[in-house]
């Protein structure tokens, strides 16, 4: 959404993120083609010191269940913002 001109503060409306320097880190990481933190489960890289290949298959697919349904809710929802404007 970034990339595509969207103000800080329409994407944090839009995903209810809940400050803004969520973004500035995302983009940080997208920038510097740092993705792998995309693919860990969140909060618990830092939490239980468990990266993505520690974690079971099954786990790994339920995680990999969770990215997609929230990238397609992300996509809905800037579908929806397109839509409008």
């Amino acid at each position: 959404m970034k990339l595509a001109g969207h103000s800080v503060c329409d994407i944090i409306k839009t995903l209810g993120i809940k400050h803004k320097t969520q973004i500035k880190v995302w983009m940080k990481w997208y920038r510097a083609d740092e993705t792998h933190p995309f693919h860990q489960p969140l909060g618990k890289q830092y939490t239980y010191n468990k990266g993505i290949e520690e974690l079971s298959e099954v786990d790994r697919l339920k995680l990999r269940i969770r990215q997609l349904e929230m990238h397609n809710e992300i996509l809905g929802k800037l579908n929806g913002i397109l839509e409008n404007h």
